[in-house]
């Protein structure tokens, strides 16, 4: 800066120039730099990568049990094989044929937790992990699948063959194209497992009747304290599967986490639903993203958060509550309730409205995480936010905006 006035920049960046002469030019260029270099590490990444996968070398006991990793708290060993995950050097992605080598690394160094997630090992390696499972002596208390390509085929073959009294306590399949046919398989197992206490199955392409069969056998398995059936492929236009959800979470006194995001679910729904969390009382973590809560819909949720008192995560990213409803949650939130994290990013609220929710944040003590971003802000919204957060207001609060200055006005970026 210069006599209060921004210096004039001309930047090369091969052949071609380009002038910045105000903050917000450079603030944009520096974005444009920053992302030119994640596409290119993205890029070179995804090479090695490939190479790896195409180039295996071999495998051996001793390289699994090199990777495997005891909690220091819990004291439990756990073995992370994911095959998105950065490492050094980088690890080929999975295939059925190495998976004898993995679970008799499991069963030797007594592995409680196994992630595998993207993976390659398909319907076949679903089918021996089910296999090995079956058997009493695989020491497994988790197991991540998530998005490792199995198939109707594979889920049946993995559910059907875990024993009634196997140790293992959560599974994740998320991102997994089971269908129906692999969610008649998932509820089987639900129903015959002793010990199961979470199950992911988000984004599995389950539809109606399977979701239902589910559904049924969670409100008789009481003991099932985490559920993840967001984004099913199709559901009822007769309401049978909220309905069947809300029946289950009554029958599920220690319901801990729920996640129905992609549900349809609307204001008559929610309001079943808030009720029926309300009279369970067990629930600390609550998903509703991308339904279609309106107003009346955030009516029910601002008594739900008011009135329970374990409440503690709250996702409404993606629904329609708009500015009357941004009211309903303000009003909840400066009750200083349990809840420590809501997420109201994308709900059409505009200026008056996060005015009004700035209000509500300014008498909460005990919220550490909200996330706004994807609102409209005007310009109103934007002083508002700017002055609290000059005040000091907003220090012990964890946001997804930052407010800076512009020329002497407020602006806000993610």
């Amino acid at each position: 800066w210069k006599d209060g006035n921004f210096p004039y920049f001309q930047m090369a960046m091969g052949k071609t120039s380009r002038r910045i002469d105000t903050e917000l030019a450079l603030r944009r260029y520096i974005d444009d730099i920053n992302d030119i270099y994640l596409d290119s590490y993205e890029n070179s990444w995804r090479i090695i990568q490939r190479d790896n996968e195409d180039n295996r070398r071999p495998l051996s006991h001793d390289y699994f049990e090199s990777l495997c990793e005891e909690d220091t708290d819990t004291g439990c060993m756990s073995l992370n094989l994911q095959g998105n995950k950065n490492s050094v050097p980088p690890r080929h992605r999975l295939v059925e044929d190495d998976l004898h080598l993995v679970f008799e690394s499991v069963v030797r160094m007594e592995v409680e937790a196994l992630d595998l997630s993207y993976s390659r090992i398909g319907d076949t390696g679903a089918v021996t992990i089910g296999e090995y499972l079956g058997s009493k002596s695989v020491p497994l208390r988790y197991l991540n699948l998530m998005g490792s390509g199995i198939g109707p085929d594979g889920a049946k073959g993995l559910f059907s063959q875990i024993h009634s009294t196997s140790k293992l306590e959560a599974i994740k399949m998320a991102v997994n194209e089971i269908g129906d046919q692999g969610g008649f398989a998932a509820a089987k197992f639900i129903l015959r497992s002793n010990n199961l206490r979470s199950i992911d199955l988000g984004d599995c392409g389950i539809e109606n009747q399977g979701i239902l069969r589910i559904l049924y056998a969670l409100g008789r398995k009481s003991e099932v304290v985490s559920i993840n059936l967001k984004h099913p492929r199709t559901l009822s236009t007769e309401c049978e599967d909220k309905e069947a959800l809300v029946n289950a979470i009554q029958s599920m006194e220690t319901l801990d986490s729920l996640f129905v995001g992609n549900w349809g679910i609307d204001d008559l729904h929610v309001q079943l639903l808030s009720q029926a969390v309300l009279r369970g009382g067990s629930l600390t973590l609550l998903d509703l993203t991308c339904n279609r809560i309106s107003e009346e819909g955030a009516q029910a949720i601002a008594n739900l958060i008011k009135n329970h008192d374990k409440l503690q995560h709250l996702n409404l990213d993606g629904n329609a509550l708009g500015d009357n409803g941004a009211w309903h949650i303000s009003e909840a939130l400066s009750q200083n309730t349990p809840l420590k994290s809501v997420d109201l990013r994308r709900n059409g609220i505009r200026g008056h409205g996060l005015m009004i929710l700035a209000e509500g944040l300014i008498y909460n003590f005990t919220l550490e995480r909200c996330y706004l971003w994807g609102n409209v802000f005007e310009e109103c919204a934007r002083e508002e936010f700017s002055r609290l957060q000059n005040l000091g207001l907003l220090d012990n609060l964890q946001m997804d905006i930052i407010m800076y200055q512009v020329d002497g006005k407020p602006q806000l970026c993610q």
